[in-house]
């Protein structure tokens, strides 16, 4: 039989038996959370993998003729006029360093 002594001290083990559940499960809800947060994350990421490779493929294909379409040619025109920018820009930024 307990004694009044012993009963706080039930009291105090049921309580911390039911937070390590409670606590158990809040863990495991969180982890199986942040596994499937980093799947869609991982899947996002080979997706537009998939554009870039798509992107540089139907640049390929237009500038050799194989493909054309108005939509197409400008959108690669603009990205060869975004390369030439970049070429420029960088030559601007290393001559600015020799000078340094």
């Amino acid at each position: 039989m307990s004694t009044e002594n012993d009963q706080p001290k039930e009291l105090l083990l049921q309580l911390l038996s039911v937070l390590r559940a409670n606590g158990k499960d809040m863990f495991h809800r969180a982890a199986d959370d942040g596994r499937r947060k980093l799947e869609v994350r991982s899947l996002k990421k080979d997706r537009n993998k998939m554009y870039e490779k798509l992107g540089r493929e139907v640049e390929r294909l237009v500038e050799g003729g194989e493909i054309h379409h108005p939509g197409l040619v400008r959108g690669v025109t603009r990205i060869t006029e975004l390369h030439s920018k970049i070429e420029q820009a960088q030559t601007k930024e290393l001559h600015s360093e020799q000078e340094k």
